[in-house]
Protein backbone atom coordinates (compact mmCIF):
# COMPACT_ATOMS: atom_id res chain seq x y z
CA UNK A 1 0.00 0.00 0.00
CA UNK A 2 2.78 2.40 0.94
CA UNK A 3 4.65 1.65 -2.30
CA UNK A 4 1.47 2.27 -4.29
CA UNK A 5 0.97 5.64 -2.60
CA UNK A 6 4.57 6.61 -3.39
CA UNK A 7 4.08 5.72 -7.04
CA UNK A 8 0.90 7.79 -7.19
CA UNK A 9 2.75 10.69 -5.59
CA UNK A 10 5.51 10.48 -8.16
CA UNK A 11 2.99 10.45 -11.00
CA UNK A 12 1.28 13.63 -9.79
CA UNK A 13 2.37 16.77 -11.60
CA UNK A 14 4.07 19.39 -9.44
CA UNK A 15 3.30 23.10 -9.21
CA UNK A 16 6.02 25.76 -9.18
CA UNK A 17 4.86 29.05 -7.61
CA UNK A 18 6.52 32.10 -9.20
CA UNK A 19 6.96 35.26 -7.18
CA UNK A 20 9.25 37.95 -5.83
CA UNK A 21 11.80 36.93 -3.22
CA UNK A 22 9.99 38.72 -0.37
CA UNK A 23 6.82 36.69 -0.86
CA UNK A 24 8.62 33.38 -1.45
CA UNK A 25 10.65 33.87 1.73
CA UNK A 26 7.48 34.57 3.70
CA UNK A 27 5.97 31.36 2.32
CA UNK A 28 9.09 29.44 3.31
CA UNK A 29 8.99 30.84 6.86
CA UNK A 30 5.27 30.04 7.20
CA UNK A 31 5.38 26.53 5.71
CA UNK A 32 8.30 25.17 3.69
CA UNK A 33 6.11 22.38 2.32
CA UNK A 34 3.67 24.99 0.99
CA UNK A 35 6.54 26.67 -0.85
CA UNK A 36 7.63 23.25 -2.11
CA UNK A 37 10.83 22.03 -3.76
CA UNK A 38 9.84 22.54 -7.37
CA UNK A 39 10.40 26.03 -8.74
CA UNK A 40 10.65 28.19 -11.83
CA UNK A 41 12.68 31.36 -11.42
CA UNK A 42 13.63 34.18 -13.78
CA UNK A 43 17.30 34.53 -14.68
CA UNK A 44 17.26 38.33 -14.89
CA UNK A 45 15.48 38.66 -11.52
CA UNK A 46 18.07 36.45 -9.82
CA UNK A 47 20.94 38.57 -11.14
CA UNK A 48 19.22 41.86 -10.28
CA UNK A 49 18.41 40.72 -6.71
CA UNK A 50 21.27 38.31 -6.13
CA UNK A 51 21.53 38.90 -2.37
CA UNK A 52 17.85 38.10 -1.85
CA UNK A 53 18.01 34.81 -3.76
CA UNK A 54 20.90 33.26 -1.89
CA UNK A 55 19.74 30.40 0.33
CA UNK A 56 16.08 31.18 -0.39
CA UNK A 57 15.00 27.94 -2.09
CA UNK A 58 14.94 24.77 0.03
CA UNK A 59 17.96 22.53 -0.31
CA UNK A 60 17.53 19.87 -2.96
CA UNK A 61 14.93 21.86 -4.91
CA UNK A 62 14.48 21.19 -8.62
CA UNK A 63 14.75 24.69 -10.12
CA UNK A 64 13.87 25.61 -13.71
CA UNK A 65 15.76 28.82 -14.55
CA UNK A 66 13.71 30.60 -17.20
CA UNK A 67 15.26 32.75 -19.92
CA UNK A 68 12.87 35.66 -19.04
CA UNK A 69 11.49 36.02 -22.57
CA UNK A 70 7.99 36.85 -21.29
CA UNK A 71 9.27 39.61 -19.03
CA UNK A 72 12.01 41.07 -21.26
CA UNK A 73 10.67 40.32 -24.74
CA UNK A 74 13.78 38.30 -25.59
CA UNK A 75 15.90 35.64 -23.84
CA UNK A 76 18.65 36.80 -21.52
CA UNK A 77 22.24 36.65 -22.75
CA UNK A 78 24.21 33.54 -21.86
CA UNK A 79 26.35 35.53 -19.39
CA UNK A 80 23.25 36.42 -17.38
CA UNK A 81 22.12 32.80 -17.26
CA UNK A 82 25.56 31.70 -16.06
CA UNK A 83 25.43 34.29 -13.27
CA UNK A 84 21.94 33.16 -12.26
CA UNK A 85 22.95 29.51 -11.96
CA UNK A 86 26.01 30.40 -9.90
CA UNK A 87 24.03 32.68 -7.56
CA UNK A 88 21.56 29.89 -6.76
CA UNK A 89 24.50 27.72 -5.73
CA UNK A 90 25.15 24.02 -5.43
CA UNK A 91 22.29 23.11 -3.11
CA UNK A 92 19.67 23.01 -5.92
CA UNK A 93 19.27 21.00 -9.14
CA UNK A 94 19.26 23.51 -12.04
CA UNK A 95 17.35 23.15 -15.31
CA UNK A 96 18.27 25.95 -17.75
CA UNK A 97 15.60 27.01 -20.25
CA UNK A 98 17.29 27.45 -23.63
CA UNK A 99 16.41 30.53 -25.75
CA UNK A 100 13.15 30.46 -27.68
CA UNK A 101 11.26 32.73 -30.05
CA UNK A 102 7.45 32.88 -30.02
CA UNK A 103 5.87 30.55 -32.61
CA UNK A 104 9.24 30.08 -34.37
CA UNK A 105 10.71 26.56 -34.09
CA UNK A 106 13.66 27.18 -36.43
CA UNK A 107 15.04 30.24 -34.59
CA UNK A 108 14.36 28.50 -31.28
CA UNK A 109 16.43 25.52 -32.43
CA UNK A 110 19.40 27.50 -33.79
CA UNK A 111 19.59 29.79 -30.76
CA UNK A 112 19.22 26.85 -28.36
CA UNK A 113 22.06 24.90 -29.98
CA UNK A 114 24.40 27.92 -29.83
CA UNK A 115 23.43 28.77 -26.25
CA UNK A 116 23.97 25.19 -25.16
CA UNK A 117 27.44 25.07 -26.72
CA UNK A 118 28.41 28.14 -24.69
CA UNK A 119 26.86 27.17 -21.36
CA UNK A 120 28.13 23.61 -21.17
CA UNK A 121 31.70 24.94 -21.12
CA UNK A 122 31.12 26.96 -17.94
CA UNK A 123 28.19 25.48 -16.00
CA UNK A 124 28.37 22.42 -13.71
CA UNK A 125 28.13 19.07 -15.50
CA UNK A 126 25.01 18.26 -13.46
CA UNK A 127 23.06 21.10 -15.14
CA UNK A 128 20.13 19.98 -17.32
CA UNK A 129 18.56 21.96 -20.15
CA UNK A 130 15.03 22.58 -21.42
CA UNK A 131 14.13 22.96 -25.08
CA UNK A 132 10.92 24.92 -25.70
CA UNK A 133 8.48 23.48 -28.25
CA UNK A 134 7.54 26.72 -30.00
CA UNK A 135 5.12 26.28 -32.89
CA UNK A 136 2.37 28.14 -34.72
CA UNK A 137 0.29 25.12 -35.82
CA UNK A 138 -0.10 21.36 -35.19
CA UNK A 139 1.75 20.21 -38.33
CA UNK A 140 4.71 22.48 -37.59
CA UNK A 141 4.76 21.22 -34.02
CA UNK A 142 5.42 17.65 -35.11
CA UNK A 143 7.57 18.21 -38.19
CA UNK A 144 9.71 21.03 -36.81
CA UNK A 145 9.51 21.45 -33.02
CA UNK A 146 9.47 17.78 -32.00
CA UNK A 147 11.92 16.81 -34.75
CA UNK A 148 14.42 19.51 -33.75
CA UNK A 149 13.97 18.65 -30.08
CA UNK A 150 15.05 15.11 -30.95
CA UNK A 151 18.01 16.47 -32.89
CA UNK A 152 19.19 18.39 -29.85
CA UNK A 153 18.68 15.44 -27.54
CA UNK A 154 20.63 13.05 -29.79
CA UNK A 155 23.26 15.30 -31.36
CA UNK A 156 24.37 17.09 -28.19
CA UNK A 157 24.52 13.84 -26.23
CA UNK A 158 25.03 13.15 -22.54
CA UNK A 159 21.24 13.36 -21.98
CA UNK A 160 21.48 16.99 -20.85
CA UNK A 161 18.81 18.47 -23.13
CA UNK A 162 16.30 16.12 -21.53
CA UNK A 163 13.50 18.59 -20.75
CA UNK A 164 10.83 19.82 -23.15
CA UNK A 165 8.78 22.88 -22.25
CA UNK A 166 5.33 23.36 -23.75
CA UNK A 167 4.52 27.09 -23.73
CA UNK A 168 1.10 28.46 -22.90
CA UNK A 169 0.96 30.03 -26.39
CA UNK A 170 0.24 26.54 -27.73
CA UNK A 171 -3.06 26.46 -25.84
CA UNK A 172 -3.91 30.09 -26.56
CA UNK A 173 -3.24 29.57 -30.30
CA UNK A 174 -4.67 26.06 -30.73
CA UNK A 175 -7.25 25.78 -27.94
CA UNK A 176 -5.38 23.08 -26.02
CA UNK A 177 -1.89 21.87 -25.12
CA UNK A 178 -3.03 18.24 -25.18
CA UNK A 179 -2.01 17.77 -28.82
CA UNK A 180 1.55 18.86 -27.93
CA UNK A 181 1.49 16.75 -24.76
CA UNK A 182 0.53 13.62 -26.68
CA UNK A 183 3.22 14.25 -29.30
CA UNK A 184 5.78 14.58 -26.51
CA UNK A 185 4.42 11.46 -24.77
CA UNK A 186 4.88 9.48 -27.97
CA UNK A 187 8.57 10.43 -27.95
CA UNK A 188 8.88 9.50 -24.28
CA UNK A 189 7.49 6.05 -25.04
CA UNK A 190 9.36 5.43 -28.31
CA UNK A 191 12.70 6.87 -27.16
CA UNK A 192 12.94 6.02 -23.44
CA UNK A 193 16.74 6.16 -23.63
CA UNK A 194 16.53 9.98 -23.92
CA UNK A 195 14.77 10.36 -20.57
CA UNK A 196 12.64 13.27 -21.84
CA UNK A 197 10.77 15.17 -19.10
CA UNK A 198 7.87 17.47 -20.02
CA UNK A 199 6.91 20.71 -18.28
CA UNK A 200 4.04 23.11 -19.03
CA UNK A 201 5.33 26.68 -19.09
CA UNK A 202 2.77 28.95 -17.40
CA UNK A 203 -1.00 28.97 -17.13
CA UNK A 204 -2.86 29.44 -20.41
CA UNK A 205 -6.20 31.24 -20.69
CA UNK A 206 -7.86 27.83 -20.24
CA UNK A 207 -6.97 26.63 -16.75
CA UNK A 208 -9.11 23.51 -17.15
CA UNK A 209 -6.94 22.48 -20.08
CA UNK A 210 -3.82 23.17 -18.01
CA UNK A 211 -5.02 20.86 -15.26
CA UNK A 212 -6.21 18.23 -17.74
CA UNK A 213 -2.82 18.16 -19.49
CA UNK A 214 -0.97 17.97 -16.17
CA UNK A 215 -2.85 14.79 -15.33
CA UNK A 216 -1.33 12.98 -18.31
CA UNK A 217 1.45 10.59 -17.32
CA UNK A 218 4.94 11.86 -18.01
CA UNK A 219 4.20 15.51 -17.23
CA UNK A 220 6.50 16.74 -14.47
CA UNK A 221 4.76 20.00 -13.65
CA UNK A 222 3.50 23.48 -14.41
CA UNK A 223 4.39 26.95 -13.14
CA UNK A 224 2.58 30.26 -12.69
CA UNK A 225 2.29 33.48 -10.73
CA UNK A 226 -1.53 33.35 -10.85
CA UNK A 227 -2.41 31.55 -7.56
CA UNK A 228 -0.11 33.91 -5.64
CA UNK A 229 -1.11 37.09 -7.48
CA UNK A 230 -4.78 36.38 -6.89
CA UNK A 231 -4.20 35.27 -3.32
CA UNK A 232 -2.30 38.39 -2.30
CA UNK A 233 -5.31 40.40 -3.55
CA UNK A 234 -7.66 38.20 -1.52
CA UNK A 235 -9.19 36.50 -4.58
CA UNK A 236 -9.87 32.76 -4.74
CA UNK A 237 -8.54 31.03 -7.82
CA UNK A 238 -11.24 29.93 -10.30
CA UNK A 239 -10.49 26.45 -11.61
CA UNK A 240 -13.16 26.83 -14.29
CA UNK A 241 -11.91 30.11 -15.74
CA UNK A 242 -11.74 30.41 -19.53
CA UNK A 243 -9.74 33.63 -19.57
CA UNK A 244 -6.77 35.29 -17.89
CA UNK A 245 -8.25 35.73 -14.43
CA UNK A 246 -5.28 37.60 -12.94
CA UNK A 247 -4.93 40.27 -15.64
CA UNK A 248 -1.79 42.10 -16.69
CA UNK A 249 1.03 41.90 -14.17
CA UNK A 250 1.47 45.66 -14.30
CA UNK A 251 -2.02 46.17 -12.89
CA UNK A 252 -1.29 44.74 -9.43
CA UNK A 253 2.41 45.68 -9.22
CA UNK A 254 2.99 42.12 -8.01
CA UNK A 255 6.78 42.13 -8.33
CA UNK A 256 7.39 45.47 -6.63
CA UNK A 257 4.82 45.25 -3.84
CA UNK A 258 6.50 45.16 -0.39
CA UNK A 259 4.80 41.91 0.66
CA UNK A 260 4.75 41.84 4.47
CA UNK A 261 2.59 38.76 4.99
CA UNK A 262 1.17 35.75 3.16
CA UNK A 263 -2.53 36.33 2.61
CA UNK A 264 -4.59 33.36 3.80
CA UNK A 265 -6.12 33.25 0.32
CA UNK A 266 -2.67 32.68 -1.19
CA UNK A 267 -2.18 29.58 0.96
CA UNK A 268 -5.69 28.47 0.00
CA UNK A 269 -5.02 28.93 -3.74
CA UNK A 270 -1.80 26.92 -3.59
CA UNK A 271 -3.48 24.02 -1.82
CA UNK A 272 -6.56 24.08 -4.07
CA UNK A 273 -4.57 24.06 -7.30
CA UNK A 274 -2.19 21.33 -6.17
CA UNK A 275 -5.15 19.23 -5.07
CA UNK A 276 -6.78 19.71 -8.48
CA UNK A 277 -3.68 18.35 -10.23
CA UNK A 278 -4.18 15.01 -8.50
CA UNK A 279 -7.98 14.83 -8.79
CA UNK A 280 -9.10 13.28 -12.08
CA UNK A 281 -12.76 13.44 -11.05
CA UNK A 282 -12.53 17.25 -11.05
CA UNK A 283 -12.33 17.32 -14.86
CA UNK A 284 -14.49 14.31 -15.66
CA UNK A 285 -16.59 16.34 -18.13
CA UNK A 286 -13.78 18.33 -19.76
CA UNK A 287 -12.80 17.45 -23.33
CA UNK A 288 -9.87 19.29 -24.95
CA UNK A 289 -10.66 20.74 -28.36
CA UNK A 290 -7.92 21.34 -30.92
CA UNK A 291 -8.91 24.63 -32.53
CA UNK A 292 -7.15 24.61 -35.88
CA UNK A 293 -7.27 26.38 -38.19
CA UNK A 294 -8.20 29.30 -35.90
CA UNK A 295 -11.67 30.78 -36.21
Amino acid sequence: MQQQQQQQQQQQALFAPIGPTKLLRLLKEQDEELLGRFHLVLAHDIVEHSGEWKDLLPEGSLVIIDNSIIELGKPVESEVMVQAVKILGDSIHPVVVLPDKFDDPYTTYTQSALYYSILTKVLPSSTEYMYVLQSSNPNELKKDSIFRGLQLAYCLGEQKVCWWGIPRRIADNMGTRMHAVLEARQIQLSHPELGIKVHLLGFSNNIQDDIYCCQERGIIGIDSTVPLRLGQRGINIDLNASQDQAGLRSLDNYWDTPHTAVNITTSHNLRVFRRALSCREFLSDYEPQLRWPPL
